[in-house]
């Protein structure tokens, strides 16, 4: 028998902070899409960590964005996530395009548009990391640990950061 690594529905609505309805929403979408074990309708379904990490940053980025363009942050994110699983590196929104900036905001400026001295920006928003993230979802379970085994998350945790 194997282990299931990974956290049910209830434990990553705590977790992230987002609601049963919007995670079968991003499920749906196939924009986040658990792990489901079994064939009956009403089969385990299982987030994995970086799935809890990726989740919690689009509720950052859906308070600030649109759901389409919250979307195209998620791709964006999980196309560059095996390097920056844990990265201290912080996402910038600028004008529709994603750069990753450190995490002291020191490189922004060269992501800025500059005419005649002006800077142009229509729209910057700066992401948490993941490991703010991380910290963040560490101090919930934390929390929470009559319904989220600290332990095994503190486990998995340290998997992800090696």
């Amino acid at each position: 028998m194997s282990l299931i690594e990974g956290f049910t529905r209830k434990q990553t609505e705590i977790l992230t902070g987002i609601n049963r309805d919007r995670l079968t929403y991003l499920a749906g979408q196939k924009t986040i899409v658990p792990e489901k074990f079994g064939t009956e309708l009403r089969s385990p379904l299982v987030y994995s960590f970086q799935q809890l990490l990726l989740l919690r940053q689009t509720k950052e980025i859906r308070q600030e964005l649109s759901l389409q363009a919250t979307k195209e942050i998620i791709e964006f994110i999980k196309s560059s996530q095996s390097d920056r699983l844990i990265s201290k590196d912080k996402l910038a929104v600028i004008n529709n395009t994603y750069q990753w900036i450190s995490p002291d905001l020191s490189d922004l400026p060269k992501h800025f548009d500059i005419q005649s001295g002006q800077v142009y920006l229509a729209k910057l928003i700066i992401l948490p990391s993941a490991f703010e993230v991380l910290e963040d979802i560490t101090a919930i379970a934390k929390e929470h640990q009559d319904i989220i085994d600290f332990e095994m998350f503190k486990a998995i945790a340290d998997q992800q950061v090696i």
